[in-house]
C-alpha cells in the first residue's frame, strides 16, 4: 500500500481528548511506514505555515532532503505560492531534483484566481499532478473548482478537504462535515465521472466522514469510483478521538470493512497513485 497524503512538521490537535500540538519528523514518518507495512508514502510540503491554526508543515527543501535520504520510501512533492516570482523556474528545479507532484496546495487565493490557473498550467506542462485542499478558507471554493477543471484539462488534480467532500451527496447543506444518509450522488461524484483529470483523496476526517456517513452509498461509491480514488491518511494529523491518522488505521480499516473486490481495493490503495504519477513519462522529461 502507498499512503498518498503524509506530512512532517507540527500540527495542532483539534480533539478535546488531546490538547496541544504534535510534532513529527522523518524518523517518526519512517516508523509509521514500517509499523503499517507501507511500500511508500507521498510526502507533501506546503508553501507557507499557518500559525493561527497551529500548523507548521515542512517546505519543499525539507521534503527533498528526506527523499535524498530514503528514496525507496518517499515520493516527494513540491509546493509554492501562486504569487511567487520565478514560479516556472522553481517548479522546473523541483522536478529536476526529483519531485513527482505538486502539493499539498493549500493557499488562501481563490481557486479560480488567474494566479492559481497559471500555477496549475505550469504543473501540467511539467507532468505534475496537484494535490489540492479545498474549503472555505483555502482555495475557496467548490464552485470555482468546477470552472478550473474545465479550463485546465491538461493538469491532473487530486482533490481533498471539507469543501470537496461535503459535495459527495446531492443534498444542500451548510455543514462542514455533513452527516447522515445520501439520497443521491452530489456534484463531487459528477466531476469524478465526467473529468478524466480529477481524482479524490480520502484522507483526513473529511474523506473518512464522506465515505462512512452512509455505508450503503459508501460501498457503492468506492466500488464504482475505484479508478478515481486515492488512499491517504493526512498523517500526522489527529482524529476526533485524539489518535493519529495513519497509525489509528481508521481509513484502511474502513476500506477493509466494505469487503471491496481485490481489484478495487488494490486500485485505491496503490495502483491509482502510481498511474497518476506516470513514472515512464516523468523519467522521459
Amino acid at each position: 500500500m502507498i499512503d498518498a497524503h503524509t506530512h512532517i512538521g507540527r500540527v495542532k490537535s483539534w480533539s478535546r481528548k488531546l490538547i496541544g500540538t504534535v510534532e513529527t519528523g522523518l524518523p517518526e514518518l519512517l516508523e509509521y511506514v514500517e509499523s503499517q507495512n507501507l511500500e511508500k508514502v507521498v510526502l507533501l510540503p506546503v508553501a507557507r505555515s499557518y500559525p493561527d491554526i497551529g500548523e507548521d508543515i515542512v517546505k519543499t527543501d525539507s521534503v527533498l532532503k528526506a527523499y535524498s535520504l530514503h528514496p525507496d520510501k518517499i515520493i516527494p512533492f513540491c509546493a509554492f505560492n501562486p504569487e511567487d516570482s520565478g514560479l516556472r523556474e522553481k517548479i522546473r528545479e523541483a522536478v529536476k531534483n526529483g519531485c513527482r507532484g505538486f502539493g499539498e496546495h493549500k493557499v488562501e487565493t481563490r481557486v479560480n484566481d488567474e494566479r492559481n490557473i497559471n500555477l496549475f498550467r505550469l504543473c501540467g506542462e511539467h507532468g505534475l499532478p496537484i494535490l489540492i485542499h479545498i474549503d472555505n478558507r483555502f482555495n475557496p471554493d467548490f464552485e470555482g473548482f468546477k470552472e478550473v477543471v474545465s479550463k485546465v484539462e491538461e493538469t491532473v488534480f487530486i482533490v481533498h478537504g471539507p469543501g470537496w467532500w461535503a459535495q459527495i451527496g446531492g443534498e444542500k447543506t451548510s455543514e462542514v462535515y455533513p452527516r447522515g444518509r445520501i439520497s443521491e450522488p452530489g456534484e463531487a461524484v459528477r466531476i469524478l465521472e465526467e473529468h478524466r483529470n480529477v481524482y479524490a483523496d480520502i484522507s483526513a476526517f473529511s474523506g473518512l466522514n464522506a465515505i462512512s456517513r452512509d455505508r450503503d452509498f459508501g460501498r457503492r461509491f468506492l466500488s464504482r469510483m475505484s479508478d478515481k480514488l486515492v488512499y491517504g491518511t493526512d498523517f500526522p494529523c489527529i482524529n476526533p478521538d485524539g489518535l493519529q491518522f495513519g497509525p489509528d488505521r481508521s481509513h484502511i480499516s474502513l476500506l477493509e470493512s466494505y469487503n471491496l473486490d481485490e481489484e478495487a481495493f488494490r486500485k485505491i490503495t496503490r495502483e491509482n497513485i502510481l498511474k497518476i504519477l506516470r513514472p515512464d513519462e516523468h523519467n522521459a522529461r
